[in-house]
């Protein structure tokens, strides 16, 4: 049972092939007892019986034995094929693929929409190519506005529709970008501010519209074009605005929030009102509601292996470049987080400043067991 019928011939005809064999086998015997393989060898190399008969039980163990090494053989060269040793298989990283949407009609986007202005003239434009929607813009929050006063203003203007509210657009952070130097501390605080109130408004009201939040600069990877900002602080309120978006999505699915990232060099009313009116009108799951702008192109992020060197059995290597400069580590105070905060501790000497952050109040204890010099600083933060 479950042996195969191997033919072992030496050839007399030099013209006769495996093929015509098993022919003229199939022709005379039965379906089993004809020969999966045939192998042609030299008669020398038949191995024979005292009686002049061939050896069957010898030629099983040589075939066994080629078996195995064409098993090890294949083995090899499948462990040649894999990534160094030194390189970690399941390590994975987001990049930014292309993710063109399909064509959709201005004509796709109805309803009223409510659109929070960012004084730079998006929300206008973006208005007016929404031929067939009710569109409403809502000024932009003052500076220092209370948080209170933004989010009344957010829940008249989703009242006076009188009626459902297909979804809304918030557009703070793109204004915030704007801004320079100390102001980008205040801006950042009013787009954050604008977003929590529109959040708060929406928690208010029994339906669930779609919210749309836009930003630009705020997708910083290599696998987006190099497409840097045109001044280093522009994409800070964007961040900001990006990661509370993304935390908002996580607890409150039923949003269907849609986070569109818009292109940071030489930015232009039309083609951002452009990019967010096509955004508007397609339809993709949650798993998918996040894009980036790129050069009038649309990318996604999508998982894809990273080649990240293994971690050495000791533990990872830390050199005083790593280890200068100000390092938060969340759950600090834990095990894991004492003993890579003491890692960095020994490597960076008066160059390290470390920020341990943990739910629980830090223990002496745990904390002793970094070894700091002055006036190298050592921060605690339960929260």
């Amino acid at each position: 049972m479950g042996e195969r019928v191997k033919a072992v011939v030496v050839k007399q005809d030099e013209s006769l092939t495996a093929a015509a064999l098993r022919r003229h086998a199939a022709a005379r015997l039965a379906d089993f007892k004809v020969p999966s393989s045939v192998e042609f060898v030299a008669r020398a190399d038949l191995p024979m019986t005292g009686s002049g008969k061939v050896a069957k039980a010898a030629l099983k163990k040589r075939d066994a034995r080629l078996a195995a090494e064409r098993k090890a053989a294949r083995a090899s060269r499948k462990q040649a094929a894999q990534p160094p040793s030194g390189v970690a298989d399941d390590v994975y990283g987001v990049t930014w693929v292309d993710a063109p949407l399909a064509a959709e009609a201005a004509a796709a986007v109805e309803g009223f929409w409510v659109l929070l202005d960012d004084g730079t003239g998006v929300a206008p434009a973006l208005a007016a190519k929404m031929t067939r929607a009710t569109p409403a813009i809502l000024p932009p929050a003052a500076p220092g506005e209370a948080l209170d006063a933004v989010a009344d203003r957010v829940a008249c203007a989703l009242e006076e529709s009188g009626e459902d509210v297909a979804g809304v657009v918030c557009l703070a952070a793109l204004g915030a970008g704007a801004a320079l130097g100390d102001d980008v501390a205040c801006a950042t605080r009013d787009a954050l501010r604008t977003l929590l109130a529109l959040l708060k408004a929406l928690d208010d009201r029994g339906d669930a519209p779609r919210v749309v939040v836009a930003t630009r600069g705020a997708a910083d990877d290599p696998s987006l074009d190099g497409v840097a900002a045109t001044a280093p602080d522009a994409a800070l309120a964007s961040c900001a605005v990006w990661g509370m978006a993304r935390s908002a999505a996580a607890e409150a699915p039923e949003r269907r929030f849609r986070l569109v990232d818009l292109c940071p060099c030489e930015p232009s009313r039309d083609r951002d009102a452009a990019c967010l009116l096509d955004e508007l009108a397609a339809e993709t799951p949650a798993s998918r509601a996040e894009s980036a702008w790129r050069k009038r192109r649309r990318k996604a992020p999508r998982l894809a292996p990273l080649p990240v060197p293994r971690l050495l059995e000791a533990g990872p290597v830390v050199d005083a470049d790593l280890a200068a400069g100000v390092h938060v580590v969340s759950g600090g105070t834990g095990g894991l987080g004492v003993e890579w905060a003491a890692k960095l501790a020994a490597a960076g000497g008066n160059a390290a400043t470390l920020v341990l952050a943990s739910r629980r109040a830090a223990r002496s204890a745990a904390l002793s067991l970094i070894h700091i010099s002055e006036p190298t600083r050592r921060y605690a933060i339960s929260y």
